[in-house]
């Protein structure tokens, strides 16, 4: 059932792996500083996919190798509406160690203050290389 923002936020807190849908969720998920799956609501032209993979992209900077790929191919399964492979799925409960720490730092990342000037100069900068 729906509970209230707080709830849900102890609920986000309190779980090994959190499957989220939407935005609100999504930014949520992320503050709690645990390994999660976002399905994204589709749009016209997967437009959802295409934001899925700007998030991807930055959200996995810091991971290892040997994590990429496997994490990668859950999320797109997951919101192309493909089964997972059962070896990804067991490779994704074996993980949740490493997720969480990953998760965690991420989520540090986030509450890091930036001069927004300086970052869209550094983003514009990298985009033109």
């Amino acid at each position: 059932p729906f509970v209230e923002q707080d709830e849900y936020d102890l609920l986000l807190w309190s779980c090994d792996l959190n499957i989220v849908r939407g935005e609100d969720s999504f930014v949520r998920a992320q503050w709690a500083a645990r390994p999660m799956l976002w399905h994204i609501y589709p749009q016209a032209d997967d437009a959802h996919l295409k934001k899925l993979d700007a998030f991807l992209e930055r959200y996995n900077r810091q991971l290892p190798e040997n994590c990429l790929s496997p994490l990668c191919h859950i999320f797109e399964s997951f919101n192309r509406g493909t089964p997972i492979d059962p070896l990804l799925s067991n490779w994704l409960s074996q993980s949740i160690p490493l997720l969480r720490q990953h998760a965690e730092n991420w989520a540090t990342e986030l509450r890091e203050p930036r001069d927004l000037m300086n970052q869209l100069v550094q983003d514009a900068h990298s985009w033109l290389q």
